[in-house]
């Protein structure tokens, strides 16, 4: 009934500016488990924190090539509250995060109530700051579906490529488009926190291979890990884990991966 009466209301609905919603609405929530609960739903700041590490060391570090991987600095692509940042601190020397919206402070005081101090926040338009060749880990989590153009992800793909250190890796999960190509929900369609940008798996995975060797690549995943792998548990994410291009010859064979049977 409420999808049917959002489908007849939709003309007359308002066109949301997709960019500017995640930009503003943090800076307006001044509850803490609102805040958090924006960037990831969740009744508690423990809570939080349990989905975090259980999100850390069973999905963000759950590749092969991630024990043997420098530890220096690490940046993360959308860090939202901060959840995964306090769980990157304890992993790296330093802890990187970028993001677009307007309540860093909130974001600094979530990190505080965790003892990390090894953290810097950076808003996007700053990158450029962080010198070529400076970055271990870069890692981004159900983000990139919430851009609002294609173009954002090749931004990042060529900032991961400018930072990316010589042994380094990057770890990104997306959303994917059942359909061929790339989906881009209109202003008019959209509400607030849901997905913006859906890509074709393949196509992610193909983009990506251009500039990087693919170490790994998953396009069926459990929805809720600590539950059995079934057709009714399957996720509406994928994923792809890239180093920087290996000389001819020495390119390592992509490990595709299915969890769902």
């Amino acid at each position: 009934m409420k999808k049917m009466l959002r489908l007849l209301l939709r003309p007359f609905r308002k066109p949301v500016d997709i960019e500017k919603s995640w930009i503003e609405t943090p800076a307006t929530l001044n509850d803490m488990v609102k805040f958090l609960s924006w960037f990831d739903r969740t009744s508690s700041i423990q809570e939080t924190r349990d989905r975090a590490r259980s999100d850390w060391q069973n999905l963000i570090t759950a590749f092969a090539y991630y024990p043997q991987m420098p530890k220096g600095n690490c940046l993360e692509i959308g860090f939202g509250a901060g959840r995964l940042l306090v769980e990157a601190s304890k992993d790296f020397q330093r802890a990187i995060g970028v993001d677009i919206h307007g309540a860093f402070d909130k974001t600094r005081a979530y990190i505080g109530l965790n003892g990390a101090d090894n953290v810097v926040l950076l808003h996007r338009d700053d990158l450029n700051s962080l010198s070529d060749s400076s970055i271990d880990f870069l890692f981004s989590f159900i983000v990139f579906q919430h851009f609002e153009s294609e173009s954002e992800v090749d931004f990042y793909l060529s900032q991961i490529k400018r930072l990316m250190t010589p042994d380094g890796c990057a770890h990104i999960f997306f959303r994917k488009n059942d359909s061929p190509g790339v989906k881009v929900v209109p202003p008019k369609d959209f509400r607030k926190r849901h997905s913006s940008l859906f890509v074709e798996p393949a196509l992610f995975r193909d983009r990506v291979g251009r500039d990087f060797t693919i170490l790994e690549y998953q396009d069926r995943m459990k929805k809720h890990i600590d539950k059995p792998e079934s057709s009714t548990n399957e996720s509406g994410q994928a994923r792809v884990v890239f180093v920087h291009q290996r000389p001819a010859g020495r390119e390592e064979p992509v490990k595709a991966i299915a969890e769902i049977g």
